[in-house]
């Protein structure tokens, strides 16, 4: 099968648009303190529920990953503090990280639980923020108790590496307010660290303004200790920010596959694939050549029975006629192009390469036939209005492209065969028979393949209202 692609309006590409576009921002911008509430709590309340529960899944997911990580730096604190050498004098002196590490594993082993059964709160993540905070400032306040040190040498200790750490381990929550509070959390531990040092008896001999006099000594210079918490909050202030440009991000991804997704319901599967995959935008009038076979399907007398129903009885007709039909039609590798009521526009070879399209055309007609033969069956048994179907088929070139205007468009066919092919369904109700094809397409499926045991009636120079000249004619019965 051969395809050329074609410009169907022969017009520019973005001809007069932009005259009648809207300008954003109609309904008012959010104030500032909507602003920075979004910008905090990472959780958006204008997405759906369903991306919602989507991104809150993620996120116990993520907290998950946090227990495993707090674990590993419980693993390395204990290592580091287990080989680390005593003062002689203070080796028996009984020590508390221990049991401050095995109460942190059992906290990251409760929030790895409560995370498996979706159970972490707010309140939850500040209390586990301010532990992780207590435990990295709780081990830095004993390494002066294990070297027999004054409290000041603990300011020097390389463990304040470790308030990065959990800081950046937030990163992974999506919540730019939870890398903010826990910076403000390690900066708050350090002022207290800072404050024991500069307490405790003897330290104000201690105190020096010497840069020279700090870095080779116990001293404690608060300008420099000043500087360690400032660039705490910094690190904190643009992981924040990362954080949040990055779920921005997240977001806006989720929302266009979210969009994208239900918009595809609307759509063939193989025309949104085509517009996915096609690479190039999607205008009015751009197209492509085919040779296809079209299929009209229409429930005879539905307007009289429709009549007689409620809006939700027609509905429910319908979802059960498009149930038994659509399948089946995809089945046989047809595509739905349209639904206008009762009435189906299938299509065989149109949206993807089919060599085999009119034999398949006619599968999928005999397959309708029996399946509505048993539901008129069903219905007559159930007392209930039978129902009965007319089906026309044709095959010839078709034009396959995208009309409308830039706020709606639709990928449609276009073509005689799918002019033929409603005339046809149309002349069913004269004939009084379920389906009728034109003979050379009937001939076509036999030498795509297509074989029936006994010979279908055919009707010979037979005239069609709406086709020029004499057809001839394959019955469905």
């Amino acid at each position: 099968m051969t395809e050329a692609e074609f410009d169907m309006s022969g017009a520019a590409p973005n001809e007069g648009e932009g005259d009648l576009v809207p300008e954003s921002g109609m309904l008012g911008p959010k104030s500032w303190r909507a602003r920075a509430n979004d910008w905090l709590r990472g959780r958006p309340d204008t997405l759906p529920d369903e991306m919602m529960n989507q991104i809150e899944e993620q996120r116990q997911k993520s907290e998950h990953l946090i227990g495993w990580v707090q674990i590993a730096i419980i693993v390395v604190i204990a290592v580091v503090y287990n080989l680390a050498p005593r003062a002689a004098a203070h080796a028996g002196v009984p020590s508390f990280v221990p049991f401050m590490l095995i109460t942190y594993a059992m906290l990251a082993v409760l929030r790895m639980a409560l995370a498996g059964r979706h159970k972490i709160g707010t309140m939850f993540e500040v209390f586990s923020i301010i532990a992780d905070v207590a435990l990295v400032t709780g081990y830095i306040w004993t390494t002066h108790l294990q070297y027999a040190q004054p409290a000041a040498a603990y300011l020097k200790s390389p463990a304040i590496l470790f308030l990065y750490a959990i800081i950046a381990l937030r990163t992974l929550t999506y919540a730019p307010w939870q890398v903010l509070f826990t910076g403000m959390a390690a900066v708050s531990g350090w002022t207290g660290l800072l404050l024991y040092a500069a307490s405790r008896a003897g330290a104000e001999r201690l105190l020096t303004w010497d840069y020279a006099v700090y870095s080779n000594s116990l001293a404690i210079h608060f300008g420099a200790e000043l500087q360690k918490m400032l660039a705490i909050m910094i690190v904190a202030i643009v992981l924040a920010i990362g954080v949040a440009r990055g779920r921005a991000i997240l977001f806006r991804s989720l929302t266009e596959q979210y969009v994208n997704a239900r918009m595809s319901q609307f759509l063939e599967p193989g025309f949104a694939e085509n517009i996915m995959g096609s690479g190039v935008l999607m205008e009015p009038g751009k197209g492509r050549n085919a040779h296809c076979a079209a299929m009209f399907i229409d429930l005879k007398g539905f307007t009289t029975i429709a009549a007689t129903l409620t809006p939700q009885e027609v509905l429910d007709l319908l979802a059960r006629y498009h149930r038994l039909v659509v399948p089946i039609i995809r089945n046989n590798r047809g595509s739905i192009s349209s639904y206008a009521g009762d009435g189906i526009l299938a299509t065989f070879g149109a949206v993807t390469d089919n060599h085999t399209y009119a034999a398949d055309s006619i599968r999928a007609a005999e397959e309708v036939i029996e399946v509505f033969r048993r539901w008129y069956e069903e219905r007559v048994a159930r007392k209930q209005t039978p129902l009965q179907l007319g089906i026309g088929i044709d095959s010839g070139p078709v034009s396959i492209g995208i009309v409308g205007e830039g706020s709606h468009l639709q990928y449609t066919v276009i073509g005689t065969a799918v002019n033929y092919a409603s005339k046809l369904q149309a002349h069913t109700r004269k004939d009084n028979v379920n389906g009728l094809t034109s003979l050379s397409t009937y001939n076509l499926a036999r030498m795509q393949g297509y074989q029936r045991a006994s010979p279908r009636e055919i009707q010979h120079k037979q005239r069609v209202r709406g086709i020029d000249g004499a057809i001839d004619l394959v019955v469905f019965q």
